[in-house]
């Protein structure tokens, strides 16, 4: 059974039901059932797959690191697994899964292309790439991206989620089909370069954080951008291209927030700025 160091049903998106604690967050596709140092039992697993839950496991006991009692979980449609060591295998063969989450440090390379009716998924990109190859795959987010493992972003990908990517200087669609991306943040790359963005003509949101230099600004001109996150930027070239952005809302935090409201003076829409 679900068991808490204290009971988190008292706070907020958490509540408890039939005995199973779940939690509604914004980022939840469906209620999730959470379990902490404990898996579900039999009654519990067959409650969460008549009900329509979806399963959050964390700290899983040592005598089950090797998640093989997931494989009874057919039927589930969103799940989210984090801990270390943990053999996130298994997770393949739930075939009906529409939500993946594998916040697993140190885990084996997992063939997730099984999951045919994935949408999204959040991971790390090293043991995970795999999943760039499910065709109904819409929402991605990875850590720990290494610059030689992202070459083409995937025609039907449409939102993509790049946090600790250092080495990612720049990012292309594919060459056989025209890139859906709509929503795009990369975080903490050394250098970026945003001409290469222009390979993705309906890309409407962009956020750049924690990024020691971007180029290519001119580029941002060319896109149909509609929300723009310049956030902790370090340096900026070409800066005054910013002047460009008609129809932008945008928001800039950091120590270049007071030169880019100077050079977007008398600019519509206004931007916001946080130093």
């Amino acid at each position: 059974m679900a068991h808490d160091t204290f009971d988190k049903a008292g706070l907020p998106g958490f509540s408890r039901v039939d005995g199973l604690l779940l939690r509604e967050g914004p980022g939840d596709a469906v209620p999730m059932a959470v379990f902490e140092d404990a898996i579900p039992t039999v009654t519990e697993r067959r409650r969460i797959l008549e009900r329509g839950y979806g399963l959050h496991v964390l700290g899983v006991p040592a005598a089950h690191r090797d998640l093989t009692f997931l494989s009874d979980f057919l039927g589930l449609t969103a799940l989210s697994v984090t801990g270390v060591d943990y053999d996130t295998r298994p997770v393949s063969e739930i075939t009906t899964l529409e939500h993946l989450s594998l916040e697993v440090f140190g885990a084996p390379e997992t063939d997730l292309r099984p999951l045919t009716s994935l949408t999204s998924f959040a991971g790390a990109w090293e043991t995970n790439q795999s999943v760039f190859e499910i065709a109904t795959l819409e929402r991605a987010s990875f850590h720990d991206v290494e610059a030689s493992a992202v070459t083409e972003i995937p025609a039907h990908l449409l939102e993509l989620d790049l946090a600790s990517a250092p080495r990612i200087r720049s990012l292309h669609g594919t060459r056989d089909g025209d890139a859906a991306l709509r929503r795009l943040s990369i975080d903490r790359a050394r250098l970026f370069d945003a001409t290469s963005l222009t390979t993705f003509p309906h890309l409407s949101a962009l956020a750049i954080s924690d990024v020691t230099r971007l180029v290519g600004t001119a580029a941002l001109a060319d896109l149909p951008l509609r929300e723009l996150g310049l956030l902790n930027c370090r340096h900026i070239a070409d800066m005054a291209e910013l002047a460009r952005l008609t129809n932008v809302r945008a928001t800039v935090t950091g120590r270049l927030a007071a030169s880019i409201a100077e050079i977007r003076t008398g600019c519509e829409p206004p931007w916001e700025y946080t130093t």
